[in-house]
């Protein structure tokens, strides 16, 4: 509790005491008096503002102000090469614009204390959520401030890593659907290996039948005079009989290959490397897989706004059970 405050050679005033009534204190006077130079005396002790040494009076060297507290005093000098402070014996220099922490200590005075004549009434002007936060201090409730504030920087980062998600989800389905083709291409390449595939035993066929025929020609010829030239030459008529229809089925699987070039215009004419299609093959893969991925953080991202709902909701439940009665000083 203040019990007295000293000023030498402060604003206007050379040398005052105040002694503090234990109940409340009030200080009048008119016009010009130093009522404002007293409250500025009492503040510059307590808090160390207002900094300089405008407030030095004229033709003074230094200003002193003391103000004794449960029995102790706090000085505070500033004046030539002095600006100290000085509590039971001790004395603090070097402190900055700041006030030393055992004078902070033994004052024990918040920022709240100071109301100046010109300053808004206080928590009239100011914001309900400022006025719950001083509230919360006061009755140390000040970890439901943090914990909000804890879960709007979690909101505000999941939603940023949910639009982050969203983005590149965004950006996999048009890096798919730009290689939709490749299923077509797959599909015709295919066709068109089978009906290469089948030409060529056509013709592997084909050239065994035709040296087939001309062995047979050569046996007929060597067996002119015997018994077997009628049946080597009927060998040779079957023999060109098949040769004859293997060669329309050689023809019919041309135009086959034909249609299945016709399918596939970027193979016509040459057979495709397989290469490039098993590398389209590999990135769809990929794309396909981090398409499940990214559906896999957006199921987790939804997750966590389930989270953060639920833990409104309980605080919201913890608010509902707050007393309706101030718990110090008993009103609503």
């Amino acid at each position: 509790m203040f019990e007295t405050l000293r000023i030498q050679n402060f604003q206007r005033h050379t040398k005052l005491r105040i002694d503090f009534d234990p109940a409340i204190t009030c200080i009048v006077g008119p016009t010009d008096a130093g009522k404002s130079a007293v409250l500025r005396a009492l503040r510059w002790v307590c808090t160390n503002q207002p900094g300089g040494a405008a407030f030095i009076r004229d033709g003074a060297t230094g200003a002193t102000v003391r103000l004794t507290v449960d029995g102790t005093c706090v000085r505070r000098v500033r004046g030539g090469d002095r600006n100290e402070y000085f509590l039971a014996g001790w004395r603090f220099a070097a402190f900055g614009r700041a006030v030393p922490d055992e004078i902070l200590d033994h004052l024990n005075l918040g920022p709240t204390t100071w109301q100046g004549q010109h300053d808004a009434p206080f928590w009239l002007a100011d914001s309900p959520g400022e006025v719950s936060r001083q509230l919360n201090a006061v009755i140390d409730l000040g970890v439901i401030d943090d914990k909000l504030a804890h879960v709007n920087r979690e909101l505000s980062r999941a939603r940023t890593r949910l639009e982050v998600l969203e983005g590149e989800q965004t950006a996999a389905k048009a890096a798919k659907d730009d290689t939709a083709w490749v299923v077509g291409f797959d599909r015709a390449l295919v066709a068109v290996e089978v009906a290469e595939a089948e030409a060529e035993g056509t013709t592997k066929r084909h050239a065994t039948l035709g040296a087939a025929v001309g062995r047979a020609n050569k046996l007929a010829w060597s067996h002119a005079k015997h018994a077997l030239r009628a049946k080597a030459a009927a060998l040779g008529v079957a023999a060109g009989t098949v040769a004859q229809a293997a060669a329309v089925r050689h023809t019919a699987l041309a135009a086959h290959v034909a249609k299945a070039r016709a399918l596939a215009p970027q193979a016509a004419r040459v057979v495709p490397n397989p290469k490039p299609l098993r590398i389209a093959h590999n990135r769809a893969t990929s794309a396909t897989t981090r398409a499940a991925r990214l559906a896999d953080l957006f199921t987790r991202a939804h997750e966590c706004d389930l989270r953060i709902k639920l833990c409104e909701s309980t605080m919201a439940e913890a608010e509902a059970g707050l007393p309706k009665k101030c718990p110090t000083c008993g009103r609503f």
